[in-house]
């Protein structure tokens, strides 16, 4: 569970970065008010992954049911990546362009690692999300990938394909 400092900032709250283990001043906590926040969980987040050994490259997909209403104008993406080596991407607010199709792409670069990422949803709710990560592998075929837009998050471990 993660404590939040609230004065003030209840007109913003769902903005605010969450950092774990903030407390209260001793002798103070009678006089800050406290809140404390959990993730909002994807009512199912199902994945693969499949690993290209030979050019270094990752893709991971899988398919998400919101419990709260997406809006990627507004909300940070974050995309990870765990096994033996681990790769945690963000793709601040506005970083989300439209397709043609509905769908909304990324491109984030980070080192020698570009990662691309598809959000697209569906007419019943769910969203699929595609990922293709150049210049990383996760260094195990046991691979968990998490996926949180705004408030809201899932992950889901998977054996890999490898190639």
């Amino acid at each position: 569970m993660t404590l939040v400092d609230t004065r003030g900032l209840a007109q913003s709250v769902n903005r605010l970065p969450v950092t774990p283990g903030i407390q209260p001043l001793p002798g103070a906590a009678s006089k800050i008010p406290m809140l404390a926040f959990t993730q909002e969980q994807f009512r199912n987040l199902y994945a693969q992954a499949i690993l290209d050994q030979e050019t270094n490259y990752t893709i991971v997909g899988g398919r998400f049911s919101p419990t709260l209403e997406i809006d990627l104008a507004s909300q940070v993406v974050t995309l990870s990546v765990a096994g033996a080596n681990d790769l945690r991407l963000v793709f601040s607010v506005g970083s989300f362009r439209k397709t043609g199709l509905g769908g909304y792409v990324a491109r984030v670069i980070r080192g020698l690692s570009k990662t691309d990422i598809l959000l697209q949803p569906f007419n019943c709710g769910d969203w699929a999300y595609s990922a293709g990560i150049e210049g990383f592998l996760p260094g195990s075929t046991s691979v968990t990938v998490s996926l949180t837009i705004g408030s809201q998050g899932g992950r889901a471990t998977v054996e890999a394909y490898l190639f």
